[in-house]
């Protein structure tokens, strides 16, 4: 594709820390390493929410300023996928950067958020970096941890003090760190002193 690259990794610099290199986690089926990745968030645990778009008042929000009713109704029953980390082989995620932008410049006034959620749940995105598949991976057993909307207690560490989803694994990408309550920021200082 005449890029020096394979990969990107789209991420909100401030509050994200890789635990192990993200790129590795692209496998597991044919055409992996060209897969786009985006990462749903945690279930809101503070009420009876589900998780879904039409649940999360702020992401509700977002999607219906940038796509009215209509739109909302398309995708409301999403679980909200966190836009500041979005991983891909080359090409896909040059597609999906190309679409993202292309929405939030045409509805000025919209968030990368929004737009994000949309074009995940509305089709837009899957049809936009075709023919390379979409994978929406799960907070509690992806590779991608976003704290937002989590409970200190829902975290689990191995015995080396690292982040680990439900299976045990390392996650690569530790988002939102600190939002976590005070439950991760200060060990994270211990074991990544630039933080």
């Amino acid at each position: 594709n005449g890029s020096m690259y394979s990969a990107v990794m789209f991420a909100d610099i401030r509050d994200a820390v890789c635990q192990t290199d993200p790129f590795e986690r692209m496998s597991g089926f044919e055409g992996a390493d060209q897969a786009l990745y985006v990462f749903a968030e945690a279930a809101p645990t503070k009420r009876a929410q589900d998780g879904t778009i039409n649940q999360e008042g702020k992401n509700k929000q977002w999607v219906a300023q940038c796509y009215g009713y209509h739109g909302l109704e398309k995708v409301k029953h999403g679980i909200v996928s966190c836009a500041g980390i979005t991983v891909g082989g080359w090409d896909a995620a040059l597609k999906y950067i190309n679409v993202l932008s292309e929405h939030i410049l045409r509805k000025l006034g919209c968030n990368d958020q929004g737009v994000h959620n949309y074009l995940i749940y509305s089709g837009e995105l899957e049809q936009a970096i075709a023919p390379h598949a979409l994978k929406v991976e799960s907070n509690e057993r992806g590779w991608v941890l976003t704290v937002q909307n989590m409970i200190g207690t829902t975290m689990l560490r191995n015995k080396a003090g690292v982040v680990v989803n439900r299976e045990g694994v390392p996650y690569a990408v530790l988002h939102q760190y600190d939002r976590s309550r005070g439950k991760l920021e200060p060990s994270l200082g211990r074991m990544y002193p630039l933080l």
